[in-house]
């Protein structure tokens, strides 16, 4: 737990000592931090420095990915393409193996960077109210996932790129992005959703609408949760869970609250295009959550979308 404490005690440390010194830290030409925007860039620092330098024993899947690491390794590269599925995670382990290193910690400790730049770059765009983002990120099922879900890890960070590419109207980029995701983990398609949501307008009327919509899934979610898993052709026998074991419902009222709440304070009339996508993806993170008490697999495809809740949060 001390890491967990000092991962969050320094950053606030950091913006409290520069602003009541009112210094500034500059890293170099033209890029200085002050008590107002140190929390999040020192907080994601932290935060990369444990996953890379984290043991291997760390992390309750980490011993199987030691397992699919030396599989892939020693596969052949057309056995690495007979099947799309994931292909590119199995081809990503392969050129490690053989042309990097075979040490699984070096395997470890690359992937976390790799996995963690992306999602900082993101996370840096907008440094305000730091420590408010960094807090809620903490307290997301994603932050412990990011220790032990290698796979999914790595396609979380293209999914990070994928949102801002598109709320940049850099669309070729996007549909690149997208692949990838889709080629490293089976729920990569779910950043496909990205680009509605950049483009859909709801209006503070619409809580009505949303709340309406909101209550039937949640009715009929079990029913609802299966179609969809028939469309797409999973099993669902092994993502059973129940609702206590995936922390559902705890999650659904925490999401619930922070959509009606940016409802509710935003001004629409000064909000930036960002801000408005950002909220769509509130809502229908909050709304998709409700099928995380049926099944652990829509609580995986949420994950995409969580990781914006503390972005959106943090930018009231």
């Amino acid at each position: 737990m001390i890491p967990y404490f000092l991962l969050l005690l320094i950053p606030l440390f950091l913006q409290e000592w520069l602003k009541s010194s009112n210094k500034t830290l500059c890293i170099r030409k033209n890029r200085c931090l002050t008590g107002e925007n140190i929390a999040l860039p020192a907080f994601l620092f932290l935060f990369s420095a444990m996953l890379i330098l984290r043991d291997k024993s760390l992390g309750r899947d980490l011993t199987n990915y030691n397992y699919i690491f030396n599989i892939w390794g020693n596969a052949t590269l057309s056995s690495v393409f007979s099947q799309y599925s994931e292909c590119l995670f199995k081809f990503y382990c392969w050129f490690i193996y053989n042309y990097i290193s075979s040490n699984y910690q070096v395997f470890i400790s690359l992937t976390a960077l790799i996995t963690v730049v992306p999602i900082a770059f993101v996370y840096n765009q907008d440094k305000t109210h730091g420590y408010v983002k960094a807090s809620i990120f903490v307290n997301m099922s994603t932050f412990i996932m990011l220790f032990s879900g290698i796979r999914q890890g790595l396609a979380i960070s293209v999914g990070a790129l994928a949102y801002y590419f598109v709320s940049k109207s850099k669309f070729f980029r996007y549909a690149i992005c997208v692949i990838i995701a889709s080629l490293l983990h089976h729920t990569g398609f779910m950043t496909l959703f990205f680009l509605p949501l950049c483009k859909i307008k709801f209006k503070k009327k619409d809580l009505i609408w949303i709340i309406a919509s909101f209550s039937v899934v949640f009715v009929f979610r079990k029913n609802i949760f299966n179609v969809l898993v028939n469309i797409l052709g999973s099993s669902d026998e092994r993502y059973s869970a129940t609702a206590e074991s995936t922390g559902a419902f705890g999650s659904l009222i925490l999401f619930s609250l922070f959509t009606v709440l940016c409802f509710v304070i935003v001004d629409e009339s000064r909000a930036d295009d960002e801000t408005l996508m950002l909220r769509n993806i509130l809502v229908f993170a909050t709304i998709f959550q409700t099928f995380a008490s049926v099944n652990t697999l829509a609580m995986r495809m949420n994950y995409y979308f969580i990781r914006s809740e503390e972005r959106r949060v943090g930018k009231e």
